[in-house]
This record gives structure tokens, C-alpha cells and sequence, in this order.
């Protein structure tokens, strides 16, 4: 279930994009924030198993790149991507790598 409607999350997603006047320490950043925001929103996960908490002891990191795969699928003549992430901080799954 989302958190919100992704009416709101287009929203949030274009003011990110277009209009935000924020500087971050990297331009990589806001795509990030952005890419989190979508993932949130298909796919309604947790928070802790996204970001980093404090809340937890022990090893806490959030999705990493090496958690990331971008994959491309050819099929002719078009080229799609698949996006394959490992979720390593989800409920009763923690440190079971």
C-alpha cells in the first residue's frame, strides 16, 4: 500500500526536478532522493529497509550501490532495463546474507 497517491508524488517529483533551489554537496544527490521517493511509492516498503536508522545496532547501513543492479534486456529493436535491488535490512531478515 503507498504512502501516498502518486498524484502527490508526481508533484513532489517534478518540484524535485524543476523547481527545487536547494544546493546539495552533489548533483547525484537529488536523483537519488528522487529514485527513493518512486521506489517508496511502488512499492509501499518499509522505511528501515531503505535507509539507515539509528535505531539499530549493529551493521545499519541503507541500499547501497552495490545493492543496485541496472540490467539490459534486448528485444529487437528496442532495449528495456531492468532494475534488480537487494533489500538487506527487511523485517526478520537482517544480517542474513
Amino acid at each position: 500500500k503507498p504512502v501516498i497517491n502518486f498524484a502527490v508524488e508526481e508533484d513532489l517529483i517534478n518540484f524535485l526536478w524543476r523547481s527545487d533551489e536547494y544546493r546539495y554537496k552533489h548533483p547525484r544527490v537529488r536523483l537519488q532522493i528522487i529514485s527513493v521517493n518512486i521506489f517508496f511509492i511502488f512499492l509501499g516498503n518499509r522505511l528501515g529497509e531503505v535507509i539507515e536508522l539509528d535505531a539499530w545496532e549493529g551493521p545499519n547501513e541503507g541500499i547501497c550501490y552495490r545493492d543496485v543492479s541496472l540490467v539490459p534486456l534486448q528485444y529487437e529493436p528496442y532495449i528495456d532495463f531492468v532494475l534488480f535491488l537487494r533489500l538487506r535490512n527487511r523485517k526478520n531478515e537482517r544480517n542474513k546474507e
